[in-house]
């Protein structure tokens, strides 16, 4: 009895929907290649990735691949919406047709709702700016010249060869950014930001993550942090003014001589090697390295 139980159970799983271990995942791809004018590029995903590049074309090449390793009807039922209107270019993940199915497979069991996850690649002109909003998708920008503005929950973010107005938010994933010539702004709860090579305006606020800067121009910079750890390195030849805001918990640590600006415990406002661009440092119990490279 107990093994024509197993027999039917297993039967009745693999003509239900169970897969093999190794099955192929089920996909479909979405693309085209059209023209923009001066709105922006913006992208509206849950999960997957999103690259971005740029070519030396007037137009944008798009390619979504959607995939899902547990339910086909889920992929076919997935949409990706497009609005041409203002001049750009608008694609957004659209879940709203995605039915539940019951799933007996090795990475999920009963009735569930599975949104496969959307994999963008994109190919743009350098000088048209980017908006996008994410949940946690892995995002790769490079080469563009125009503004560029990054929302995500948890994705782990990278741009590199920037040189237009930056703008990321994240919740808790990694920011990596890399030779960046023009402003940047970056705020974050709990993530850990990198930026080597920033030649432009920083503006940073973190609630109690960490940020590690490399500065190869100083411009002024703005560091607010609650209680994470926030170490920016500065030329060594570049003189700056430093005005400082610190909690009786906060501490400033530096490889500097900052005794010009020194106007009493944690408290800075002053000319540093002769002064120069702004740099205004805020914490409440958070630690603060400045150091010269």
């Amino acid at each position: 009895m107990q093994k024509q139980f197993l027999t039917l159970t297993i039967g009745l799983v693999l003509a239900i929907g169970g897969s093999p271990l190794h099955a192929q995942p089920h996909e479909r791809t979405v693309r085209d290649t059209v023209s923009v004018g001066d709105g922006p590029v913006s992208i509206d995903n849950r999960e997957g990735s999103i690259t971005v590049s740029t070519w030396g074309r007037d137009e944008v090449a798009y390619r979504a691949r959607i995939v899902s390793e547990q339910v086909e009807e889920a992929v076919q039922q997935t949409r990706v919406d497009i609005d041409r209107s203002g001049g750009g270019l608008s694609l957004t993940t659209n879940y709203d047709d995605v039915e539940g199915q019951w799933t007996f497979g090795p990475r999920a069991f009963g009735y569930v709702k599975t949104d496969p996850p959307v994999h963008y690649t994109i190919r743009m002109p350098e000088s048209v700016a980017l908006q996008v909003d994410d949940h946690e998708s892995d995002i790769d920008v490079s080469g563009l010249s125009d503004a560029v503005r990054i929302d995500t929950h948890e994705g782990d973010t990278r741009i590199t060869d920037h040189s237009g107005r930056a703008e990321v938010s994240s919740h808790e994933g990694q920011t990596v950014l890399r030779e960046m010539t023009g402003n940047l702004i970056v705020e974050t709860h709990e993530g850990a930001v990198t930026v080597d090579g920033l030649s432009g305006r920083l503006d940073l606020e973190t609630h109690d993550g960490r940020a590690d800067v490399r500065i190869d121009a100083l411009k002024e910079i703005v560091a607010d942090t609650h209680e994470g750890v926030v170490t920016l390195s500065v030329p060594a030849s570049s003189g700056f003014d430093l005005s400082t805001d610190l909690g009786n918990e906060a501490t400033l640590e530096e490889s500097i001589d900052l005794s010009s600006a020194r106007r009493g415990e944690n408290d800075y406002r002053g000319s540093v090697r002769g002064g120069g661009p702004l740099l205004r440092l805020t914490s409440h119990e958070g630690r603060i390295t400045l150091r010269s490279q």
